[in-house]
């Protein structure tokens, strides 16, 4: 079975990654892992992963099962949403159990699921309740998502593009100049362009938030799409079924860098996951460019290992801790920053957190 949606990449860099009843996350793009445990239906076998969201504010995975609903982390283990035995069904019966694909839109929080015969709920409380999405004449599988800076949300299907302007409460036909071909994959710049993947013709362009759409194929050798993506200097990459991966020859997206973007302020995220066996992630953001130290420290205060010791620019950060020949036990880990510009400023900020090791 094609399964889509296995791997997820954040704003933030977080790359996240599933398959056969496993998922694993990474936030060093790829260098390292932390791998979560396997994932059981209640039989007590590993359910396969057919599509994954993760939420940065929360620490949150989400996984879409084939079979089991929607499973979320929590530490180690795995949790079912209400998706697998709540108001989904009401509207799609049991295959409500298969998730397709999942989508978190950062600006409204909503998480939205599309299922593999067909049809699409919106949660607005991190899964505990689910409502129905209206595509108008049909229940569509989605297996693509995107937005825009203007707050409409794209969504593909095998029947061509949808989009919604009421946060996805409803959606309708984007495709005025006749893109009804079956989607494989969207992609949205900063400029508010929106492009298309198809499984036979190429990829699409809309400047006009879905109203018409221009083949852009110049230099492609292969119009069976699986993949697209927008890197953070504004060149898009198309994955190929036989043909490999294409690079734009030019930028296509403007790349923005918005001050009402940055942190209001310092934060210190709990690690995840927590407990931990071997490695963990930790996240943080400065509002300004910083001098940071981080270091983790055992139970008599004696330093065990500095992660981060020395300037560090505005944003958020996560470095990967392992913790190699750590017996088990009970951990601090802490950070101190200043402002890097003027360290008598106002701008300090100091806090620690316990992990927990468990060999």
């Amino acid at each position: 079975m094609e399964r889509r949606n296995q791997t997820c990449v954040t704003p933030e860099g977080f790359v996240v990654a599933g398959g056969y009843g496993q998922v694993a996350i990474s936030s060093d793009s790829g260098q390292t892992w932390v791998t979560a445990n396997t994932i059981y239906d209640y039989s007590g076998d590993q359910l396969p992963v057919l599509s994954l969201i993760y939420d940065d504010s929360t620490g949150t995975v989400w996984a879409g099962t084939n079979g089991d609903g929607i499973h979320l982390i929590d530490g180690f283990d795995w949790y079912v949403s209400s998706m697998a035995y709540g108001e989904a069904q009401n509207y799609f019966g049991a295959s409500a159990s298969y998730v397709w694909s999942l989508y978190y839109d950062p600006s409204t929080g909503y998480v939205f699921a599309s299922f593999l015969s067909g049809g699409v709920t919106r949660s607005s409380d991190k899964g505990q309740t689910w409502k129905y999405v209206d595509f108008g004449n049909g229940n569509f599988s989605v297996s693509a998502w995107t937005s825009t800076g203007n707050g409409d949300i794209f969504a593909g299907t095998g029947s061509g593009v949808f989009r919604s302007t009421d946060n996805g409460a409803t959606f309708v036909p984007a495709d005025t100049s006749g893109l009804d071909y079956s989607n494989s994959a969207l992609a949205a710049g900063s400029d508010g362009s929106v492009y298309a993947a198809t499984d036979a013709y190429g990829v699409f362009r809309s400047t006009d938030y879905g109203k018409s759409w221009r083949g852009i194929n110049s230099g492609l050798g292969d119009m069976y799409l699986s993949s697209l993506c927008i890197d953070h200097e504004g060149y898009l990459y198309a994955g190929t079924h036989f043909g490999g991966l294409y690079k734009s020859a030019a930028v296509v997206s403007s790349v923005r860098i918005n001050p009402e973007s940055l942190p209001a302020g310092f934060s210190l995220s709990q690690n995840w996951p927590n407990p931990f066996n071997p490695s963990m992630v930790i996240t943080y953001q400065l509002p300004a460019n910083s001098l940071v130290t981080l270091k983790v420290y055992d139970v008599l205060g004696r330093e065990v290992k500095a992660m981060v010791d020395g300037p560090q620019v505005a944003g958020v950060h996560s470095v990967t801790f392992s913790a190699g020949d750590l017996p088990s036990g009970v951990y601090f880990y802490r950070i101190v920053a200043t402002n890097s510009a003027d360290p008598l400023k106002p701008g300090y900020f100091i806090e620690t957190k316990k992990l927990t090791v468990i060999k």
